[in-house]
């Protein structure tokens, strides 16, 4: 009896030390977050949703995407999104800011016009993702599939820019880049060159200001001459001036180049018309001699 007693010690002590080690060792998880693999095993199910606002919003991950990632291959999931600790993630996780790690670019987007547009009420201007894409899925701007990779800039930016009801329901105009399109610029780039300028490399990258900003356009007139000169060797002080920016000619803008465009408009079918006139003519002489 007293043999079976002592086992049944042992036994519950055996127990007793195996529950407590489980539950020290979820707390310990739980305090430093879920893995990533942990993660993904819900979050790569295509299908997964939750409901927000009335709208099913998608919270798959894909997992092969994420570990082809910049940020796949530099942190675990928890290194982001600090508050998880456990599931079910009871409250909602926190919005996750890219500031926590990119301050200084966060600084500069501050005082861009797309961070001003925002503030103001203008919910489709660009953020982080809109033009880096997901961050489960960012990819290093040398990557040819990046969104912001140099060939790929202009289709980032056209996303938006080149559309008109977009543009126009943000009081704007969708001319600036459908100008660049049909510039030697655009064309370059659309035929394959690596070296052609894009918007990027004339309007900035994360502090984007406006023209008719006064602070801003006076900064992109000094940064032009410095990117013309990248590919245009020699281009002295009033090189950018000669350009006219992204809006046609008109009276409002290039007067001068306008007047030129009209005139060719009506001299050159004037001048064809009476060749073919002429031509016409010289026939009907012919074949009334005859």
């Amino acid at each position: 009896m007293v043999v079976i007693r002592h086992t049944r010690l042992l036994f519950l002590c055996i127990f007793v030390f195996l529950w407590a080690g489980r539950a020290l060792a979820g707390k310990t998880s739980a305090a430093k977050g879920m893995t990533t693999a942990e993660c993904l095993a819900c979050h790569n199910d295509s299908t997964l949703t939750k409901e927000s606002n009335g709208k099913q919003v998608s919270l798959y991950v894909s997992e092969e995407k994420f570990k082809a990632s910049m940020h796949g291959n530099l942190f675990q999931c928890a290194d982001c999104h600090q508050d998880v600790k456990a599931f079910p993630h009871e409250p909602a996780p926190a919005t996750v800011r890219c500031a926590a790690c990119h301050a200084e670019e966060q600084k500069q987007y501050q005082a861009s016009f797309h961070s001003k547009a925002i503030k103001a009420g203008d919910s489709k201007a660009a953020t982080c993702a809109d033009c880096h894409g997901s961050p489960h899925e960012l990819l290093a701007a040398a990557d040819p599939a990046s969104k912001v990779n140099h060939n790929n800039i202009p289709a980032t930016c056209g996303a938006c820019h080149g559309q008109k009801y977009v543009m126009e329901g943000a009081g704007l105009t969708n001319q600036p880049f459908v100008s660049y399109e049909a510039s030697v610029h655009g064309r370059a780039v659309a035929a394959g060159n690596a070296n052609a300028a894009v918007c990027t490399d004339c309007h900035g990258v994360h502090d984007i200001t406006r023209m008719d900003d006064p602070a801003g356009a006076q900064a992109i007139k000094v940064h032009l001459l410095t990117v013309c000169r990248q590919c245009h060797q020699g281009a002295g002080p009033n090189f950018p001036s000669a350009w006219i920016g992204h809006y046609e000619p008109s009276p409002k803008h290039a007067v001068l180049m306008y007047a030129v465009k009209v005139f060719y408009v009506i001299f050159i079918p004037f001048v064809i018309g009476g060749l073919l006139l002429q031509i016409l003519l010289q026939l009907w002489r012919v074949v009334v001699s005859r």
